[in-house]
């Protein structure tokens, strides 16, 4: 699929450029299916919170799905392969 076609069915979509450069995360940058004011704050916060914060997320103790990349355009195209 075509990045673009992406972009358009991930409406809305916030890309964010991680704070811990993916220590966390797993991603340079994250992509979630979400307006920029419902991106859970946790991953702007300290060390810990943002560590557990996606480690519940990968426990299945969070109904967040977000997607990563080492680019904007990976982390849309994860977050696509991932809720589709």
């Amino acid at each position: 699929m075509d990045i673009k076609e992406v972009y358009r069915e991930l409406y809305p979509l916030t890309i964010v450029r991680d704070r811990y450069n993916g220590t966390y995360s797993a991603g340079k940058f994250t992509a979630w299916n979400l307006y920029p004011a419902g991106v859970p704050e946790e991953i702007f916060w300290d060390d810990t919170s943002a560590m557990i914060f996606f480690d519940n997320i990968r426990r299945g103790k969070s109904t967040f799905v977000y997607g990563v990349g080492k680019t904007p355009d990976e982390a849309a195209m994860d977050l696509y392969m991932k809720i589709r």
